[in-house]
């Protein structure tokens, strides 16, 4: 899949290099909007982690945590 956003790279790169913002993107919100979240570590980049738990089979629950972030074209997430 691929998606062209029409606003700066850098602006994007501070929507996805944390976790405090994930729903206002993720397809997953929408589907069980009483899924509860945790956040640990720093709010931006390395170490920033989120773990959710969701009763919806279609959501789940697990967590991810930033392991990789290079201001503003990468950041790599790992899915726990």
């Amino acid at each position: 899949r691929s998606i062209v956003i029409n606003v700066p790279q850098s602006q994007v790169f501070t929507m996805v290099n944390g976790f405090e913002r994930f729903n206002e993107w993720s397809p997953w919100a929408k589907l069980d909007p009483n899924t509860r979240y945790e956040f640990k570590g720093p709010s931006q980049g390395v170490g920033a982690f989120m773990s959710w738990t969701s009763q919806d089979a279609g959501v789940g629950s697990g967590s991810q945590e930033i392991i990789e972030s290079t201001p503003p074209t990468l950041v790599r997430v790992k899915l726990l």
